[in-house]
């Protein structure tokens, strides 16, 4: 359980040789199963902001490394998660990508508060998405 020593976990975790390259700082989150904020992973290789798919593509990559490395069982929740918002960044206007952004992050914090809430189901994701990305949300 990393919850009982999250310092001694990342630690045991990173020395083992086989963790991703992923921002130290945010190993701890990764560890107790918090949201992890997307632009602090971008801002770690680049000097701004995630704005668009192709930003929000690297940072899901990094996290999910990171997540695997720690919860290997959560890889197929992880692949259904990347499907749904593929698919949703596919299907709205890049002009309006900013809200699918916002929509990944709220998902993210609500699955972290939320014990009931997984990445991989998709009805309850697309509820939540909508609240972000319709504009009657």
């Amino acid at each position: 359980n990393y919850l009982s020593d999250l310092k001694r976990a990342k630690r045991e975790l990173l020395a083992t040789g086989s963790a991703p390259a992923f921002p130290l700082e945010l190993w701890e989150d990764v560890l107790a199963n918090r949201a992890v904020d997307f632009d602090k992973i971008y801002s770690a290789s680049f000097s701004s902001r995630v704005d668009d798919f192709a930003d929000w593509l690297f940072c899901f990559h990094k996290w999910n490394e990171a997540v695997c490395a720690a919860f290997p069982f959560r890889r197929d929740e992880l692949l259904i998660y990347l499907e749904f918002f593929t698919d949703l960044f596919n299907s709205i206007h890049k002009s309006h990508h900013a809200r699918v952004i916002q929509a990944d992050t709220a998902i993210r914090n609500a699955s972290a508060n939320d014990p009931s809430l997984t990445l991989c189901d998709k009805d309850r994701l697309h509820v939540l998405a909508m609240r972000h990305v319709s504009p009657w949300g």
